[in-house]
């Protein structure tokens, strides 16, 4: 999947983002509602891979996150 970022998962409100980093170097349009086919396939590969690895995941939420760090334009 040239181009497409590994999906970003967010664990404090389970939001997923998807960004086609050849069209898209600045992850300014996320993708992941218009293309959740892909958003979902690559969400499940990151869960088998996390699973086949051993890959550390969060378990507390941290207590900063701000779904929305940046002002509006």
């Amino acid at each position: 999947m040239p181009g497409w970022r590994g999906l970003i998962e967010f664990f404090e409100d389970g939001r997923l983002e998807l960004y086609n980093l050849r069209d898209d170097i600045g992850e300014e349009h996320d993708l992941a509602e218009v293309d959740p086919d892909r958003r979902d396939s690559l969400h499940r590969l990151m869960l088998d891979w996390r699973e086949q690895t051993g890959a550390p995941v969060p378990v507390e939420l941290n207590p900063l996150f701000d779904p929305d760090p940046l002002p509006a334009p």
